[in-house]
């Protein structure tokens, strides 16, 4: 999958849209948003290809703002520095959609061991609708026995002020997952979402390897209110995208659609 009409910076694509996904918000609120999710390479692993990722993101990001015309993104909604709105889109490194990619590939590099940046994006029928969404993924390991440690991890069981969380269950054909949504206040009492979610894979043995489980935990922070409606459904999309990347390869002479760039990980 190519990754369809919006463009994908380099090989580190997860995977393309899924154009029939449901993204639920609410109880009484369903909303239909394709989403795509990207790797943003590690720091330091491959200097050549990572010079390759910047500069392909930037011209996806450049170009989507051009098409949308976009007012540029506070701190608080790319989670770092604001961009100049001096920047022309045209002149290189300065550019809006460099900073933004030099801001992700910035926050890849500070985060401990084990743990990979993915962004992602939901479009409407014009393009990309929000702002990347950042999501943290570590590894936790492979792992064997009782997964009802992960409730635990994500804040499952964790009452706030009297309130049990909102808690959605996810399964996919190689595993069961769940995710957390839990409002909370941050700076100037401005609300926030925070979003954990975990999944124990189990990967089927193949000719090449025997069977493999580990446990996955995904966070991220949402500040921007219409987005939180949706961005919970993309965070299992994600989960389900990870799980299929693992699968065994389909027989010689059929279609192979898996997410693949994610099975390194």
């Amino acid at each position: 999958d190519s990754g369809g009409s919006h463009g994908n910076p380099s090989g580190h694509r997860v995977v393309a849209q899924d154009r029939s996904e449901r993204m639920t918000g609410t109880d009484d609120d369903i909303i239909e948003v394709p989403w795509q999710w990207f790797w943003v390479p590690t720091p330091g692993e491959d200097l050549a290809a990572e010079a390759r990722w910047l500069t392909a993101t930037a011209a996806v990001f450049d170009r989507w703002l051009a098409e949308r015309r976009q007012a540029l993104p506070t701190a608080e909604e790319t989670g770092g520095e604001q961009a100049n709105d001096d920047d022309d889109a045209g002149s290189g490194a300065g550019t809006t959609g460099s900073l933004l990619a030099q801001d992700l590939y910035g926050r890849a590099g500070e985060l401990p061991a084990g743990g990979r940046l993915v962004w992602g994006v939901g479009f409407d029928a014009d393009g990309p609708r929000w702002w990347p969404v950042q999501v943290v993924v570590e590894r936790l390991g492979n792992v064997v026995g009782n997964p009802d440690y992960l409730l635990d991890l994500v804040g499952a069981r964790t009452l706030i002020d009297g309130v049990a969380p909102n808690v959605t269950y996810l399964s996919t054909a190689f595993g069961d997952g769940l995710r957390v949504v839990r409002a909370e206040r941050g700076p100037a009492d401005r609300v926030n979402v925070l979003i954990r979610a975990a999944i124990r894979i189990e990967w089927p043995a193949t000719a090449d390897g025997p069977a493999m489980s580990s446990d996955f935990l995904l966070t991220t922070r949402i500040w921007d209110m219409s987005l939180a409606a949706v961005a919970g459904s993309g965070v299992d999309l994600l989960m389900r995208q990870m799980a299929d990347a693992g699968a065994p390869a389909p027989p010689d002479g059929t279609p192979d659609n898996r997410p693949t760039e994610l099975v390194e990980n």
